[in-house]
């Protein structure tokens, strides 16, 4: 059944697989075209699920844990974009070795909040917040080297070592709670914390991604 599925995915690449000049599939490579079709099978999924573009204009109230805590606020003209735009920078499988080498890239994750305000009461805690402006995410990519075994069909991932990265991180947002700006903390957190978390922990993200990826490969071919 699987083998069968796998001949229909090389089908389906042929209608639906990434421009040639991203990537050209080794000729009469399985893995190589099934691949191209999952990433683009991916991204619909994506656009489909309405994941990209996202736009939201929306009033919420929440009172939770029997008026314990009370959530209210607004968001207006906020958009996100830019998740279903997965490149593939590289792709080779050398099928004598098992060995896969792919270099995938979003170039640029964008959201934008034109406006919004949350209000929050927790007995005697109440905070206000505003929040507007973006954050600009350039380069998400993911690379590294896999080693795969085809079964009757079905492709299984023994090994995995990616590496993850974000080239840059802009974020533009203005913060305000309960009048006073928080702006440049904020901004602070974004630019040049979160980059400096991602280089500290580098090798436990790297990790918990190959894990992740390794599981949810081998649960569907299963």
């Amino acid at each position: 059944m699987k083998s069968a599925l796998v001949f229909c995915l090389l089908g389906l690449a042929g209608a639906y697989a990434l421009p040639s000049s991203e990537v050209t599939p080794t000729q009469n490579r399985i893995v190589d075209y099934w691949l191209i079709n999952a990433i683009e099978v991916l991204t619909q999924w994506i656009k489909e699920r309405g994941l990209d573009p996202v736009e939201i204009d929306r009033e919420f109230e929440y009172v939770l844990f029997d008026g314990l805590i009370e959530i209210a606020g607004f968001v207006e003209k906020l958009q996100f974009k830019g998740a279903s735009n997965i490149n593939i920078d590289n792709l080779y499988y050398n099928m004598v070795l098992g060995r896969l080498d792919i270099n995938l890239v979003i170039p640029e994750l964008w959201l934008e909040v034109g406006n919004s305000r949350t209000k929050v009461a927790f007995g005697d805690f109440k905070a206000d917040l505003e929040i507007n402006g973006g954050i600009i995410l350039s380069n998400i990519r993911i690379a590294g080297d896999a080693i795969l075994k085809l079964y009757g069909g079905s492709v299984y991932i023994t090994n995995i070592n990616p590496k993850f990265s974000i080239e840059r991180i802009e974020a533009s947002l203005t913060v305000l709670e309960s009048g006073q700006d928080y702006s440049d903390r904020v901004r602070e957190f974004f630019n040049e914390r979160i980059p400096a978390l991602l280089n500290t922990y580098e090798n436990e993200i790297n990790t918990i991604i190959g894990e992740q990826i390794k599981g949810a490969i081998n649960r569907w071919w299963r």
